[in-house]
């Protein structure tokens, strides 16, 4: 099972068939909803989930900023 951090619209989830979501802003997540992602209200920095719920993890946002990963990743401890 995967969880995209910063899910946005769902317009990256929804081909990869992540169908969970974390998304602060409403408008985004209303649409994530309409195609049918689930979408907590939650920042990367403070996840809703145990550790290790996912399989894949993926930071939407950053990935779109740059080709590095963020430094001090532990919300990556999310995917086991």
């Amino acid at each position: 099972m995967g969880l995209e951090v910063g899910v946005s619209t769902g317009r990256f989830a929804v081909p990869l068939g992540i169908r969970i979501g974390v998304e602060p802003a409403n408008a985004m997540a209303e649409i994530a909803r309409k195609r049918g992602i689930e979408v907590y209200d939650a920042k990367g920095e403070k996840l809703p989930f145990d550790d290790e719920s996912f399989g894949l993890f993926v930071d939407g946002h950053h990935s779109m900023l740059s080709a590095q990963p963020p430094s001090g990743t532990s919300r990556s401890n999310k995917s086991s």
